[in-house]
């Protein structure tokens, strides 16, 4: 794997399917293992609704969140994370999966149009195109 050096090669990433009972501190327990490796650069959690949801997301609430880090923790955190299965506060799995999908950044789009997008609850919107593959 190529070094990883900070700041350089920034990718962002949705973090799907939330359960809505989870809060920062399950987030940090959740993913401890990635963030004591400092596989982070940023991770944007407000408890904002999950507009694109499963089936089971109906059933569950979810929320999303905006993951910012060098390129090459991607494909690290994908593997450690991407369709595992969220723990409960007891933590045992429960059947809401986790996704974490690449947002593709072109060079017209601004941080603040990501933002924005995550403002917006993860609602898509105009920036669509841009940020999605």
């Amino acid at each position: 794997m190529a070094e990883c050096k900070h700041g350089v090669d920034v990718v962002y990433a949705l973090v799907a399917n939330i359960p809505s009972f989870y809060h920062s501190s399950h987030l940090r327990n959740y993913f401890s293992q990635f963030i004591e490796s400092e596989g982070f650069d940023c991770f944007h959690f407000r408890h904002r609704p999950d507009k694109r949801g499963t089936d089971l997301s109906l059933k569950y609430q979810t929320t999303c969140g905006i993951v910012r880090m060098n390129h090459c923790q991607l494909e690290r955190l994908q593997k450690m994370y991407h369709r595992r299965h969220w723990l409960d506060k007891k933590g045992e799995p429960i059947a809401v999966l986790c996704f974490i999908s690449k947002i593709k950044v072109t060079s017209g789009t601004s941080e603040f149009c990501i933002r924005l997008l995550y403002l917006k609850w993860c609602y898509i919107n105009e920036c669509e195109e841009a940020l999605y593959k």
